[in-house]
């Protein structure tokens, strides 16, 4: 897992962005009362037309910063 970034709210910082690549799911997230994690495996035409496009994700920022760092802009 790369960090790439770090998302903005009022000019403060509120939440880290990451990339990871190559991976095999051995267990279910385990997150802490204050993250917010939700992992998806999808081709990118199928993230593309499912989250992009109908807004299903709420953050584009971080979809956008993570598709330019793996060049697929």
């Amino acid at each position: 897992m790369l960090a790439i970034g770090t998302l903005q709210a009022g000019g403060r910082p509120n939440g880290d962005i990451a990339v990871a690549t190559g991976c095999t799911k051995v267990a279910e997230p385990t997150p802490e009362r204050t993250e917010f994690i939700d992992v998806a495996t999808l081709a990118l035409a199928e993230f593309r037309t499912r989250v992009l496009r109908t807004g299903e994700m709420t953050d584009t920022a971080a979809a956008y910063l993570a598709l330019d760092h793996l060049r697929f802009l």
